[in-house]
């Protein structure tokens, strides 16, 4: 069956069932499967006769809607093919998606995107179709959804086109995300998606009375198979959310059984729990951290205080969560898990339609992204990259046969690009291969793991790893200012200078502690040394953010590209295991030098030693001032003493100027040690590049000794190419003779076969005239037998 033969299926078995609800006039209202049934048939009917044919590519930009599942389902009962277009993208970016997949019908949400697009239209596009309001002026004919929808001389098309369309036609092209480089169109047919949807239903199932909070878009291939396919095929209800800035009003209103999310949203409400739990008394603090809020009394004041707060705040009903689309942290999934909601972590790609693997409810793995669904084989490259192959598979990528072949092998094998481990038939994701950071070291980081540790923070909204071919590994860091406010207001700062926030030393101070905690468990060579604080999240306006809220981390680091090469030459940044000030600027002068940091400790601090720990000792410096201070208060008392004695010091005996002196002494000791130290790291820095520029010459040595090989074997293979160049002269010369031999032999088989066809012609125009001859001899014999019996019958 195709996508659309399982929508009617569930239409007949149950039409008046609740099919969609959504938000009118502050009322949730609903449409049942056969009203919305009834609506897509109209529309697919308003739509052919507007010219879309089979194989014709409608692109939908819109937010997620019924009108967007409406237009999805009648696209695909005409054969025709689906074209998804985030609503956030620029205009420029929206345009390319619909030259790139020959879109010739564009539906939008309303006429700003159809002005936006005004100048830029693709010339394969014919005409546009607004969902929500009036039409403008336009290049192009622009329609309204409502009015094609309501016009009574559109009569529903006939369900018989749609048992019609091929199983394997194409259903839809969907645009990958593009965190690396340009979306290219994902080809996906209806068996694509039958057979992932089919799948998921048998592994997380999906219940007639189960309803799901729909407020992802679109767009992506997650929502839509996982959140309305599957629904729809089972029969269940969808409820569409107003928006995510009200999506916690509406989880109380519709009461969700099942919600497709990704991470992001999760990781929000837990940020906030834990900044409520941070508040509380010390004693209820303890009990909810874990492990004792694993006991029998944490337990019991967890659920009374957090557990029960957090299944009401998603309306109270929830069964399971399917959470996707971005790794989700294991100890967030374990929290959810101990709340009584279980998350279900999958795995999969656009290009896999899009499930690989899935969390079952009945045995979920924090950590893990499930076991692969039953229909889908997977396994590890050498180099650890995962393999999937499948009917879920691609068709392959639109106009770019290159890429297909990049990424799905000759034996169908798909590479997903990502870096995975097999663990007990459970796949774990370590990080995509292409975000891998390789240090100047030559050691491996994965940034995931370490950015999602870091992110946990309360106080952290994103984390952003780089040191591509660095010598250690930095970090860009996005405070939640809405979690420091409290903090910010207790130290006299003022919300409307949020951005200077990061210059204060608390704040820094707090900043660095999270992020060493975060990290603690991570080797050495793993934790950020230093962290470039942006004071500005990340959006989706900006274009940081993808539409699935994944951070576009190449697109960031170019962004902040000036500010990164700063932070490595040791301005303006945090130290994550120095002194808080280190690295400020303020008011455009650089706070940090030598005496503000032990220069044996800023050392420590970034050549991937060992004693680069969080817990490094305090420089030195602060117990010289402790000594400073005892030291001064002896003497202010001594002095204080003899002053009330009226007794007189001789220069021989003032202790101020002889401290001040040998203070003065000390402090040029020190800066020339500093001095020292940091000739001394120079010089060991350099020396052990030594045995590295020896290797790196080796390896030159040895790559030009495989290099001048190399062109050993092309010299020889080009002669031998010169040689078969020869050979093949010489056959073509032979079988250029042989074909005149042929040529001359079937110029004279066709003069013979001429001669026969004039032969028998000769025989035939005979066999005529013989024919009559014998005609006319029995025409006369017969006139003589006649003759023969008159006379005989005359003779007496």
């Amino acid at each position: 069956m195709n996508v659309v033969q399982l929508l009617h299926a569930s239409v007949v078995r149950d039409p008046s069932h609740a099919c969609l609800t959504f938000k009118r006039e502050g009322q949730y209202q609903t449409l049942t499967y056969e009203e919305v049934w009834q609506r897509i048939l109209r529309f697919a009917s308003a739509l052919q006769h507007l010219g879309v044919n089979p194989g014709d590519s409608v692109a939908i930009m819109a937010q997620t809607s019924p009108a967007w599942m409406i237009c999805d389902f009648a696209i695909m009962a005409l054969g025709a093919v689906v074209v998804p277009v985030y609503p956030t993208l620029p205009p420029a970016e929206a345009a390319y998606i619909l030259e790139n997949a020959d879109a010739a019908y564009f539906i939008a949400d309303d006429a700003t995107m159809i002005a936006q697009l005004e100048g830029t239209w693709p010339h394969s596009v014919q005409a546009a179709i607004v969902l929500n309001g009036a039409t403008v002026p336009s290049s192009k004919p622009v329609y309204e959804f409502a009015s094609l929808l309501e016009d009574d001389a559109y009569s529903p098309v006939d369900p018989a086109v749609i048992d019609r369309i091929p199983i394997d036609s194409l259903a839809t092209i969907v645009h990958t995300s593009g965190t690396s480089g340009r979306p290219k169109g994902v080809m996906l047919s209806h068996r694509n998606i039958t057979s992932n949807l089919q799948a998921c239903l048998s592994v997380t199932p999906v219940f007639r009375d189960d309803v799901t909070l729909s407020y992802l878009p679109l767009s992506h291939i997650l929502e839509r198979t996982v959140g309305h396919y599957c629904v729809l095929t089972a029969g269940a209800t969808i409820a569409y959310a107003e928006g995510i800035e009200q999506i916690r009003e509406n989880l109380r209103e519709v009461s969700p059984t099942l919600l497709v999310t990704v991470p992001r949203l999760l990781e929000k409400v837990y940020a906030g729990i834990q900044q409520r739990v941070e508040r509380a008394p010390r004693p209820i603090r303890h009990l909810l951290c874990s492990p004792p809020r694993k006991s029998i009394l944490g337990r019991t004041v967890a659920n009374a205080l957090v557990y029960r707060k957090l299944r009401a705040g998603f309306g109270g009903r929830i069964r399971t969560i399917i959470s996707g689309g971005a790794g989700l942290a294991q100890k967030i999934a374990e929290f959810y898990q101990e709340a009584g909601i279980p998350v279900c972590e999958g795995y999969g790609m656009t290009e896999t339609a899009p499930v690989v693997a899935v969390n079952r409810l009945d045995d979920i793995r924090p950590g893990t992204v499930g076991r692969p669904l039953p229909n889908v084989e997977v396994r590890l490259a050498p180099d650890g990259e995962l393999l999937v192959r499948g009917p879920n598979v691609m068709r392959g990528y639109y106009h770019d046969p290159l890429s297909t072949d990049e990424t799905i092998d000759r034996e169908g094998w798909l590479h997903t690009g990502d870096i995975a481990a097999i663990e007990g038939g459970y796949v774990r994701i370590v990080e995509r291969k292409k975000h891998l950071i390789v240090l100047a070291t030559g050691k491996n980081v994965a940034p995931f793991p370490i950015e999602n540790a870091i992110a946990l923070s309360s106080y952290i909204a994103d984390a952003v790893l780089v040191g591509d071919e660095r010598q250690y590994v930095t970090c860009l860091l996005v405070p939640d200012f809405a979690a420091l406010s409290s903090k910010a207001s207790g130290l006299g700062l003022h919300e409307s200078d949020f951005s200077n926030w990061p210059n204060h030393v608390e704040i820094r101070r707090l900043l660095q502690r999270e992020v060493q905690t975060a990290v603690a468990r991570f080797a050495e060579f793993e934790r950020p040394k230093r962290a470039l604080l942006i004071a500005s999240a990340f959006s989706l306006d900006s274009g940081e953010l993808t539409p699935t809220l994944k951070v576009k981390a190449k697109l960031v680091a170019q962004k902040y590209r000036v500010a990164i090469d700063q932070m490595y030459e040791g301005i303006d940044y945090l130290d994550i295991y120095g002194s808080p000030e280190a690295g400020l600027v303020q008011g455009g002068a650089h706070v940090e030098s030598s005496d503000d940091v032990d220069p044996l400790q800023r050392v420590r601090g970034v050549d991937n030693e060992p004693e680069a720990a969080a817990s490094s000792p305090e420089p030195p410096r602060s117990l010289r001032w402790v000594w400073t201070v005892a030291l001064g208060v002896v003497v202010a008392c001594a002095l204080c003493g003899l002053a009330a004695a009226k007794v007189h010091v001789p220069k021989s005996l003032d202790l101020l100027g002889t401290i001040r002196n040998v203070h003065q002494k000390n402090d040029q000791i020190n800066l020339e040690n500093s001095k020292i130290v940091d000739g001394m790291n120079t010089v060991k820095n350099l020396s052990s590049l030594t045995p590295q520029m020896a290797g790196k010459l080796s390896t030159l040595n040895a790559g030009l000794a495989e290099q001048n090989h190399t062109l050993q074997r092309l010299t020889a293979l080009s002669e031998q190419e010169i040689g078969l160049s020869h050979q093949f002269g010489s056959v073509a010369s032979s079988l250029n003779g042989d074909l005149s031999n042929i040529s001359q032999t079937t110029s004279q088989q066709s003069d013979s076969v001429s001669t026969m066809r004039d032969t028998a012609s000769k025989l035939a125009t005979l066999a005529a005239a013989t024919e009559e001859t014998n005609q006319q001899m029995g025409r006369k014999l017969n006139q003589a037998t006649g003759t023969t019996q008159q006379i005989s019958s005359e003779v007496p």
